[in-house]
């Protein structure tokens, strides 16, 4: 049996853990080809309004998954904005237009090919959702390839025709198209399937627990801690208090 755990953090402070997931991040997406994707390029870990799920084996530490939740509203561009400045400039004031009731990004999602079949994609999208809805982000952009738009859809994202070619340009290479993905109300995900609003509304209400996800006749128990405090009454404890002990990340190549 697989044991991982699943933590959020406020990123500058769990600067190493971020580095260390952001690298892992970048070798995955190089294995496919990616790395001009924006959202793994920017240094994401010095956004005090960047929250990110990790999700690792807590024996060794090594990072094996994970994705962000960034807020817009502190004069850094989400991912989106970056993605889309030179395809469509009307994204800046877009974005900005929901920023009274708080607006970003679900970014960065990943997962280590060694997991593949948990589902693990799914769960982390929902934790993700969980966490914009107890900061308070009421509307939630992303991007994912077109040809998984339908999966994200199940969530509670729908398609958003606004910018670029009805929502969809090339990128992030050429041949590739990306969808632009909206989440209008991250409390109700209206668009979700019952299932899945189940699950979400789960993580909002229980941010600590268990649970444990099968592939074929392996199973895998996943510890969350989803608990971040929402930014306008963040409390940072000591660095030490946040991340793990230097002693772990070591063990990290």
């Amino acid at each position: 049996m697989f044991e991982l755990t699943v933590r959020a953090y406020c990123a500058p402070d769990a600067v190493w853990n971020c580095r260390e997931h952001a690298a892992a991040h970048a070798r995955v997406l190089a294995l496919y080809g990616l790395g001009n994707i924006t959202s793994a390029k920017q240094a994401w870990w010095q956004n005090p309004s960047t929250f990110a799920l990790l999700l690792e084996d807590p024996k060794s530490g090594e990072p094996l998954g994970g994705v962000r939740l960034q807020r817009w509203g502190n004069g850094e561009a989400l991912p989106i904005e970056s993605a889309l400045t030179g395809v469509d400039p009307e994204v800046h004031s877009w974005i900005a237009c929901f920023a009274d009731r708080g607006v970003g990004e679900l970014c960065g999602l990943w997962c280590s090919p060694k997991l593949q079949g948990f589902q693990l994609g799914a769960v982390l999208t929902r934790m993700g959702l969980a966490l914009a809805a107890r900061l308070r982000t009421h509307t939630l952009f992303a991007l994912c390839d077109a040809s998984k738009a339908d999966t994200n859809c199940a969530l509670g994202f729908t398609r958003d025709a606004t910018l670029a070619d009805r929502g969809s340009f090339e990128y992030p290479r050429p041949g590739l198209r990306a969808q632009v993905l909206k989440v209008p109300n991250t409390w109700r995900l209206s668009a979700a399937t019952f299932e899945n609003r189940v699950a979400v509304n789960n993580y909002r209400d229980a941010p600590t627990g268990t649970e444990r996800l099968q592939r074929g006749g392996a199973v895998l128990e996943l510890a969350r801690d989803l608990r971040v405090l929402p930014p306008e009454r963040e409390q940072r404890g000591s660095l030490a208090a946040r991340v793990r002990p230097l002693s772990a990340l070591q063990t990290v190549q």
